[in-house]
């Protein structure tokens, strides 16, 4: 397939240039001893090769070719042969050559030698020394209580290894960082849609988009980086499709939008409900999708809990004028309505929630978001008249309903009503049937209905929390492992009804005390860890101040994965490989892992660590690992690799970077919920939120 390329021309044509400078500042840390020296050249052969392997710095995994000149990489390109950032590598990515060659890199292990608290003094150490020390102490916390035990990641770049197979064989709590990024709206379309993500227009097809809180020149989507939205963006801009700009800055997004709504700050969850209001009344509703692919037509009773009979959840049947099962054969729902069942006085979900918008005036929302009452009317009807209830489009020889609006919005979620303004927008487009349409509004570049969709739909609150981050409490209900949680528990542990304190702490790429909210907090709470282990190539603040031990990780010269290459177009699986061996005494991350676990007693048997990387990389039969060997890492990822059918193993992507999946693309003709999926994919009724209560 022949992939278009986006030109500089294109790009000022479609909207705009933007500059923007990016200003570095430099750590700096106490150091004892003689920095450890990088090889003399007269010990590297001389030669010049293009190595390939995967970007190290962002989210979607970009292909790159590593120019290794006499062992030294001077060069990082786009690969021509990636579907995402086809041949072409942003500024980060480039930038990432100044991080593998940082003189202020760890070099070597390191362990403190002054109290913590205060800026670092350190002595090198040998690795054995250093992971001897790291794996006793977690040892002898997992005897006595594993709740003792975290494990915060930051950017985890190999799920499986880290996140799985560590978390499970320690039996740590494993605590993220995505509290700070996006979860909100994560949670949010689990909890309505069943999808996990962000959101995301179908730019394809797309002709009227709503940018709300997204900065085109600087900014990726949910789980892509700077290049690939901002190239499918500027194809549909050249194809016709309108911009609406939501968002109190107009930022480098300006030149690119058709309209900008400088909305007040965190009012968009008023703005949202505004427009749902306009499109009721002005019925622009896609009915038929409701009523099918929604529980909007599902009765609810007085008390705000749906009517059931036995576990079905009933509707009222127009043609035999009762209430029946919503999936009883021949049934055909109301949509709206009040009604009387066996006495009980019932509405249909969208009724209530008709009802309850109509409050919600354009009016109204122009005291709340400081905008003109008229201009958000106006989006509202332009977004009715654009969506085209009822049009279908044929694509790849199937027949799908055609809903050309969409938005684009991915950390504006992370305000006071992010979870509710995001189900706020998922609404108005369910309303339109835009959900997964052609041109639509899509959520996850995976077509899989998420166990949060179950989970969240059950929640059981509890009076003491399950643990140390206040999972199911009734302090925060729906929480994702916040890590200020955890931090707020350990400073005031008989306020939140924890009866422990962790003591041992792994920081796994990540800096707390930089890129966390409530700094003051993480400090008295770091206080109280009584040994704290990271993993990292740079001495971050929080090392630098609280760390035991350092031990440092490599930056793009390592294996890791299996790592993802998909959007919603394209499916591919890649690796990232080492383009030269790990510089100084850097490890890779895996090897690292390997290694800790050894020394902390977990890593054979079949509860350890090489257990669950068979059990998470589905490796099986001959290929399986052994568990009572420790394996070499690039092994892992032959066996891996052949186990899952790739012939040459390791080889394979060490010579091709990626291998295509156009048999199980995410193209445009899977849609949760409105078209028959393959059979390996998961087929579930995607669930609307017209119902306000009715759990």
């Amino acid at each position: 397939m022949k992939l278009p390329k986006i030109t500089r021309r294109q790009f000022v044509k479609a909207g705009g240039a933007t500059a923007a400078t990016l200003a570095l500042s430099k750590f700096f840390f106490t150091w004892q001893g003689e920095p450890l020296l990088t090889r003399a050249a007269d010990t590297i052969p001389a030669e010049e090769k293009w190595v390939p392997t995967t970007c190290w710095i962002g989210k979607q995994d970009c292909g790159v070719l590593a120019r290794v000149v006499e062992g030294r990489i001077v060069k990082l390109e786009g690969h021509p042969a990636h579907p995402l950032n086809r041949g072409t590598l942003c500024v980060k990515g480039q930038a990432q050559l100044m991080s593998i060659y940082d003189p202020y890199r760890i070099k070597a292990p390191l362990l403190r030698t002054n109290a913590k608290g205060q800026p670092g003094e350190w002595r090198e150490i040998s690795w054995d020394e250093a992971l001897t020390l790291a794996g006793n102490k977690i040892k002898e916390v997992r005897e006595r209580d594993k709740r003792l035990l975290i494990w915060q990641k930051g950017r985890s770049k190999a799920k499986t290894f880290y996140d799985d197979a560590f978390g499970n064989a320690s039996g740590a709590t494993k605590v993220g960082h995505g509290g700070y990024c996006s979860d909100a709206a994560y949670r949010a379309m689990e909890y309505t849609f069943g999808l996990h993500g962000g959101v995301h227009p179908d730019f394809r097809y797309c002709n009227y988009l709503i940018s709300w809180g997204w900065n085109l020149t600087s900014a990726g989507g949910n789980k892509l980086c700077w290049l690939t939205w901002p190239r499918q963006f500027v194809e549909a801009r050249e194809r016709g499709m309108k911009v609406v700009t939501l968002d109190p800055w107009r930022r480098a997004m300006g030149p690119h939008t058709d309209a900008w709504l400088p909305n007040r700050p965190g009012s968009d969850l008023a703005f949202f409900l505004s427009l749902a209001n306009v499109l009721i009344e002005n019925g622009y509703l896609d009915r038929e999708y409701l009523v099918k692919h929604t529980n909007s037509p599902f009765l609810v009773q007085d008390d705000g809990t749906f009517l059931r009979e036995g576990e079905k959840e009933l509707v009222w049947d127009t043609s035999a004028g009762s209430a029946r099962p919503h999936d009883a054969a021949g049934v055909t729902p109301a949509l709206e309505g009040s009604y009387t069942v066996a006495g009980k006085n019932v509405k249909t979900a969208f009724q209530l929630f008709k009802e309850d918008v109509r409050q919600y005036t354009p009016e109204w929302a122009s005291s709340v978001c400081d905008l003109p009452a008229d201009a958000i009317k106006k989006v509202a009807l332009e977004l009715g008249e654009n969506a085209r209830i009822g049009s279908t489009m044929v694509v790849d020889g199937v027949e799908l309903p055609y809903r050309p609006v969409g938005m684009m919005a991915y950390h504006v979620s992370q305000q006071e009503h992010g979870f509710q303004a995001f189900r706020a927008a998922g609404i108005v487009f369910m309303l339109l049937g835009a959900i997964e349409a052609v041109g639509g509004l899509r959520i996850d570049t995976d077509r899989k209905i998420h166990a949060n969709f179950t989970a969240l739909e059950n929640i059981k609150i509890k009076d003491k929390p399950g643990n140390i981050y206040l999972k199911d409490s009734k302090f925060f209900p729906i929480n994702t492992g916040l890590p200020g949680m955890y931090a707020k528990a350990m400073i005031e542990p008989e306020k939140y009804g924890v009866d422990y304190i962790p003591e041992v702490l792994v920081i796994h790429m990540t800096n707390p005390l930089l890129s966390f909210l409530g700094q003051d907090t993480f400090i008295e709470a770091y206080k109280k860890f009584k040994f704290i282990i990271v993993i990292d190539p740079f001495m971050s603040e929080t090392a630098d101040y609280f760390a035991d031990v350092v031990l440092p990780a490599a930056t793009i010269e390592k294996y890791e994965g299996p790592l993802g290459v998909d959007d919603q177009y394209n499916d591919a699986t890649t690796l990232r490989m080492p383009p030269i061996p790990p510089l100084y005494q850097s490890r890779g991350d895996i090897d690292i892992y390997l290694d800790l676990c050894e020394k902390a007693g977990i890593l054979y048997g079949e509860k350890g660590y090489i257990a669950e990387l068979n059990k998470g990389l589905k490796i099986k039969d001959d290929y399986a690992l052994d568990t009572s060997a420790r394996p070499e890492v690039r092994d892992i990822f032959d066996r891996w690799a052949k186990s899952a059918g790739y012939q040459g193993g390791v080889e394979f992507f060490e010579k091709n970077t990626l291998k295509l999946h156009p048999y199980r693309r995410r193209n445009s003709t899977r849609r949760p919920g409105i078209n028959p999926m393959a059979a390996s994919d998961s087929v579930s009724t995607v669930k609307a939120c017209c119902a306000t209560s009715g759990k």
